[in-house]
């Protein structure tokens, strides 16, 4: 994936993600890097498990971990 502006990427997801953290579950995706908080069972969940088979589709890593990289 050839992608310039992916650390920025990264880094606004991470922002994002200390917003939307007070507010339960959520599921953030950009081409490149995605954030997930989910506990239960519902769409969130679903969303999530869909995104990891399309992952796993493009010979991607869905476990990969990116968020050490842009600290």
């Amino acid at each position: 994936m050839k992608n310039e502006n992916l650390k920025e990427k990264r880094k606004a997801l991470i922002e994002c993600k200390k917003i939307l953290e007070p507010f339960g579950e959520y599921l953030i995706v950009t081409e490149g890097a995605s954030v997930t908080h989910t506990k239960d069972p519902g769409i969130i969940k679903d969303l999530k498990e869909l995104l990891r088979q399309h992952e796993i589709k493009n010979g991607e890593n869905p476990d990969y971990d990116w968020s050490d990289e842009v600290k």
